[in-house]
Formats: C-alpha cells, structure tokens, sequence
C-alpha cells in the first residue's frame, strides 16, 4: 500500500461528518475529480475506498444513487457516474461554468477541512516521507489552482504552483507543513508515522555532522603531530645537548606518534598536564624555527 493510499484510507475510517461537510468535500470532489459533461458526472480513481466513499455522500447527500464500474486492465480503475439532478447538485454545491471555490460552503472551519479532506481524495498524493517530503494536488485547471493555493494560504499553508505537462501541480516539500496538513485533514497517524521518520532523519543528520566534525578533528590532529615529528627529528639532530626533561618529551612523542597531548602528558614519567606538554612542545617548535 502505498502513502498516499494509506492516509486515503486512514481518513475515510473518521466518517462523513455533518451534512455541510459533506457538501464541502462532494464540491472539492466536483472541482478536482470529475467530469461533467451533458448532464452527468464521471469520477474515475485507482482506489475503491475513495470510489465508496464518493457513492455514500452522493447517496446521503444528495439521494443519488452513482453507477461504480470495475474495470481491469495493467492498473485496476473505479468509474463512478451519476446522471440524476446534476443542476441541482451543482448549484448547491456552489459550481459554476468558471470552476471557481465558492466559500459560502467553506464559512466552518469544519467545512474547510472538509473540503480539503476532498481535493485530496480526488487529486492529492503524498510521498513516503522515508524517501522524500512531497506532497501536492493536481488540476488541469489554472484559476482553481489558484484559487486553491489562495485556501491553503487562509488555512495557514505555503504551497508553490509548477506545471507537468498540462497540468498544474500545487505541492509542499516541507515536513513541517506536510504534518499540519496532515493534522488538518485528521490524519493523525499518518502524522505520527511522518513524525518518527523526521526524528530519525535529524539523528541521522546529527550523526552524519558528528562524525564529519570528529573526522576533521582527527585529520588536524594528525597533522599537527606530523609536523611536530619533523622537528622533533631536527631539533634532535642540531641540538644533541638538549635538556633532559625536552629529551624525554621529544623520546615520548616520537615513541606515540598518534597520541593527543592529553595523553602524552599521562605518558610522561613522571606525568604532566596538558599545559605543561604545550609549553614544552612549544620550546621544541621555537628550536625548530631558528635551525
């Protein structure tokens, strides 16, 4: 199953709601999904959850009983029609020539989810947040792209417009958005399962930073050390009296070439802190310089 069809599913377990948001959800259904053409609508879709639920708000709605056929060929399609009382659905549902949202459905905040809830039965898909943050709805209509971008905006979400072909494509590629679009619509476990796989993403990335951070801290490390050898090497070759606390330091060093200078002072017999082997490994650098 995929996403997309999970959260269609997950949504159509919540029930139809009152009767205003039925007519919210029927008339995104009108807009985004159907076909409308002498007297009739036609809503064809690949899932037989949203081909039922689209012939229970007809029927409650409405009393229209929709004719669902099945037809298989590569991919499995519903193909629902009703022809009864189209100009009396369509004007109460507010749907013009133009196409346009009307809002006088949309005054609840309940009918807006509602009708959200519909565009995305008719034209929305949503992919695994494991592989990427997309979510949009499509419409080979440009004004009621518009339109619609303007009613995500009211609810408090950034879409952008792209064209595909003939179509225009809204879409949302932030997980942040993504999950109040998803809470809006009631898909709570949906949102949960885009929750979990945004936190271990960001520990994947906080993994991923750490790493890079300890990698780089050794390759300094190693360097460092690299080039405090070569002059250990060269001050132990110009200066064959060289004092015997520097002797030993220089001894320890070239016997641990690999150890940070934390460790090298525990090495030292007897030990010494950090600071004392920074002061000692500076004496040895200033010599170096002035060979």
């Amino acid at each position: 199953m995929s996403f997309a069809l999970q959260v269609k599913s997950e949504l159509c377990e919540n029930g139809l709601g009152k009767t205003c948001c039925m007519k919210a959800e029927l008339a995104a259904f009108f807009l985004f999904g159907a076909r409308l053409q002498e007297g009739s609508m036609k809503v064809v879709t690949e899932h037989a959850i949203v081909a039922q639920r689209l012939f229970m708000l007809l029927q409650k709605v409405f009393g229209v009983h929709a004719k669902v056929e099945v037809r298989h060929h590569a991919v499995t399609t519903y193909h629902l029609t009703a022809d009864r009382d189209m100009k009396r659905m369509l004007e109460e549902l507010g749907i013009g020539e133009q196409f346009r949202i009307s809002y006088h459905l949309l005054r609840e905040e309940c009918c807006m989810k509602a009708f959200l809830r519909g565009a995305f039965f008719s034209c929305g898909s949503m992919t695994d947040p494991k592989k990427n943050y997309h979510f949009e709805f499509v419409t080979f209509r440009k004004q009621l792209s518009q339109d619609f971008v303007a009613f995500l905006d009211e609810l408090g979400i950034e879409a952008k417009v792209s064209i595909r072909k003939s179509n225009y494509v809204i879409y949302i590629k932030s997980g942040e958005v993504i999950g109040s679009l998803l809470v809006l619509m009631g898909a709570s476990g949906a949102l949960m399962d885009l929750e979990n796989v945004r936190i271990e993403k960001e520990m994947n990335n906080l993994i991923n930073r750490t790493t890079n951070c300890d990698m780089a801290n050794v390759d300094r490390m190693l360097n460092a050390a690299e080039k405090q050898i070569i002059a250990i090497h060269k001050v132990l070759e110009h200066h064959p009296d060289l004092p015997k606390e520097l002797h030993e330091f220089c001894q320890v060093r070239l016997e641990n070439p690999d150890a940070s200078l934390g460790q090298l002072g525990n090495l030292m017999n007897p030990s010494i802190s950090k600071s004392g082997v920074n002061h000692r490994m500076r004496k040895i650098m200033k010599l170096a310089e002035e060979i």
